[in-house]
Parts: structure tokens; sequence; C-alpha cells
């Protein structure tokens, strides 16, 4: 089987990683990987290099648009990825397309397929991130896909909910796990080496703030309030090792600002990405996690690390005990990172369960494409209907002229 895989950025390909090599290496497939989006930027750390570092032969680079800069060039971009990618998955001619979550360049990829008639398998659906973009771009990629390959097991009745199948979805736990589990992550000494600083002094922040995209106007102010708010709270001690926001609305001034914010100090430190093994590292050591990535909701709580999550960016996500919410209002996230920093929180979390699975992500989702079938019967889709019950006649619709 010919499994094309997506790839547009740092976040997607740390967790696409291990399927990756697992696709690579196992006889039965044959893998083509299409790298697009921010990997290809200079802004964004111009990653693809750590994917050829990797030594994963790249089938093919996809134009997915310029960095968003303006209004309009999210819904551009979309379509100039759709072009490309249409071009690139004639010229592979995959039996299958992998894709993980809900940036645009997926589903950009996604689209190229359905016209293309080549099944899609999707990994991290029935998710909610509904302070973004994202939230509607995850649930129309399960509509488009054929196999699902979800975090857990309420994601997984979320995904019929949508109307898919049952048979066709399949509980895998998160992708991101695995490679915690794989890699030989780095002591404090030569993480703080890697990322080219003299030492990494206590207390310890990971900081990722994306905007919260379906509001990029107020991006730029919550920005300052959290940065202001971790000012306060460290009072002059400790490090910050920032990277810098995804590519989506509201981008441009949140990394204007987290650019200013580390300028001015020399306790702040910014990097376009870090990389798989930087960054995991970084989460080992660090004392708390402030911002509002998925991987905080979903990675960091194998570490049973503290975290402020800020914001709605991720509401709707599954929140385990290390999370504590905040809004994007200065005194509320520094009274959340004072929380966060206490060592009576962080040795609460001793006992803690990760919901998102024990990280053998990559062999389940190779044991189900290999048996997966073929032709029209995995292309054929049927729409599943939730069986009757009582919610049918507890339902208040907006509107409803049938009614009695």
């Amino acid at each position: 089987m010919k499994v094309a895989v997506i790839s547009g950025s740092r976040a997607d390909y740390g967790l696409l990683r291990p399927t990756i090599s697992a696709l690579h290496d196992d006889p039965r497939f044959e893998l083509a990987l299409l790298v697009s989006a921010m990997h290809l930027q200079e802004a964004h750390g111009m990653t693809i290099r750590e994917i050829e570092a990797d030594g994963f032969p790249i089938a093919a680079r996809v134009n997915a648009g310029e960095p968003i800069r303006r209004p309009g060039d999210f819904a551009r971009n979309l379509g100039t990825a759709t072009v490309a990618f249409t071009d690139a998955l004639a010229e592979s001619r995959p039996d299958l397309l992998l894709v993980l979550g809900d940036r645009y360049e997926v589903l950009a990829g996604a689209l190229a397929a359905t016209g293309l008639s080549i099944p899609i398998a999707h990994l991290h659906g029935g998710e909610l991130s509904e302070g973004s973009l994202d939230d509607a771009m995850r649930h129309c990629l399960t509509k488009l896909a054929h196999l699902h390959f979800v975090a857990t097991r309420q994601y997984a009745e979320r995904v019929c909910q949508l109307g898919e199948e049952p048979w066709r979805v399949h509980v895998v736990g998160a992708a991101g796990l695995e490679s915690i589990l794989g890699l030989d992550l780095l002591d404090r000494g030569a993480l703080a080496e890697a990322l080219s600083l003299a030492r990494l002094d206590a207390p310890l922040l990971a900081f990722t703030l994306h905007p919260a995209s379906l509001e990029p106007d107020q991006a730029g102010e919550e920005a300052r309030a959290v940065a202001s708010a971790v000012d306060d709270v460290l009072d002059g001690q400790g490090t910050v090792v920032l990277t810098l926001p995804n590519d989506d609305p509201g981008s441009a001034e949140v990394r204007r600002q987290l650019l200013a914010w580390a300028a001015a100090s020399d306790r702040v430190h910014a990097f376009p990405s870090l990389g798989q093994l930087r960054y995991l590292s970084l989460l080992r050591h660090s004392d708390a996690v402030v911002g509002n990535s998925s991987s905080a909701v979903i990675e960091a709580p194998a570490f049973k690390l503290p975290v402020v999550n800020v914001g709605e960016r991720q509401r709707g996500r599954i929140q385990p005990a290390n999370v504590l919410g905040a809004p994007a209002e200065r005194a509320a996230v520094a009274a959340a990172l004072r929380k966060a920093l206490d060592p009576g929180f962080r040795a609460s979390l001793t006992d803690m369960e990760n919901p998102y699975g024990d990280g053998q992500v990559s062999r389940r989702i190779l044991e189900v494409l290999a048996a997966a079938p073929s032709g029209e019967r995995l292309r054929r889709k049927r729409f599943f209907d939730l069986p009757d019950s009582s919610w049918r006649s507890g339902l208040r619709l907006g509107a409803d002229p049938c009614a009695s």
C-alpha cells in the first residue's frame, strides 16, 4: 500500500514522526511524504531541515501560500494549497492519504484527495478546540475521511455522532505520547547547550501562545497581558523558553509582541521552532507550561507537569488534572501561574493518569491500515444515524415550521 502523509508544521511532524518512521521501515507500505506550509517558511524555522536530517525521503514540497499577515490570507492559502496538493497527489498516485489534526493545509490536501477519489485516514478527530478556526476544519476532515484514528473513547463517540460508521473508528491514543517513550531526552545541562544558553535557571517555563484565531484582533493585547503576568510572577527570576506561534490569523501581532518581550529581557528566549527532541526535553525539565498549545493539554500530562492553559483556544478538549485554566487577563494568568508553581500542586499530580493513552500509536495504525478494505468498500461511506432515544423528543431547534 502506498501511503501519502502530509506534514505542514513542526507540531504535526513531531506527532507523526513515529508513524512516518514505521511506514518507512515496514515492507508492506511505501511512504510518500508531502511537506508543506510552515515547514517551507524561514519565519517558522524552515523545519523541513529537521525532516531531511531524519533521513525520510520527501516526495514533494507543496506550496501552501505565504505566511498569513492580512485578512483574507487564510482563505487564499487554502485555495493555493488545494491546487498544489491536487498536482502532488495526482503525480504520486497513493492508495491512501494519511493526515493529522486540523490545519488549513491538511484540509486542502484532503479536499484534493477527495477530488481524486483517494481514501483518507485521519488522526485526532473528534476533539474540540472551540476558540480557534481549527475546530471547524477538524470536523470537516472527519467528514472527508474514511478511517479515523482517535485519541480517546469520548472522541470516538463524537466521530460517530458526526455520522461516521463505527467500524471505521479506531481508538489508538494520542500520537505525541509515542515520541516521549521513544526518544532519549536531554538532561538539563545538555538542553541548555542545545538551546545555546548558559544555564536554565529555575523556575523554568515553557511558553507557547497562539492567537485565538476566531478573535484575531485581540491577539496582540492578549499576548501582552500573558507576558506581563509571567513577569509579575517571576519578578526577575527564572527562565522562559518560548516558541513562536503558528501561522494563524492574528499570529503576526502575537509574534511581534513576544519578540519584543524577549528582546527586552535576558530571561526570555524566543525560538521559531525547537524541534521534537528539544521541546520534549524542555517539558521534562520545566516547572510549568504557559500558553494555549494542544501539547500542553496532551503531552505535558505525561510529565505530570503543571500547565496554565490561557483563554479559549483549547476549550472543549479533555483537561487532565495538571491543567489550570485562566482567561487571557494579566491578573488571572498570574494567579494560575502562582498555583502551578506551588510545590504542593505539583505533588498532587503524582498519581494522575493521562487520559490520552499509552503511546502505542503507530503499531495500531499500521495494523488497521494493513487489514483495511480496499477500493469501493473503503471509499463508499454511509451516514451512521444515532439510535432512536429520548434525545430526539427533547431536541429544541432554532426554528421548526413543522412543529405542532
